[in-house]
């Protein structure tokens, strides 16, 4: 099977706690601006959002 439909956590339950503790230590804690809800998940798996500069050549990826 391949790496990106293996089943259970991808990152561990240690690294998990460092990266809530680090956002903790720079005090996002604060609810979603946007919708106001106040609860908290890290999900398992990053996001990589590309930034383009020009509307008119949009490049969507499949």
């Amino acid at each position: 099977m391949p790496d990106s439909q293996k089943e259970g956590p991808i990152f561990a339950d240690d690294f998990q706690r460092s990266v809530i503790a680090a956002l903790e230590r720079v005090g996002a804690q604060k609810p979603c601006p946007r919708c106001g809800n106040e609860s908290f998940a890290l999900l398992d798996g990053f996001v990589n959002p590309i930034v383009q500069d020009n509307l008119s050549a949009i490049a969507f990826q499949e």
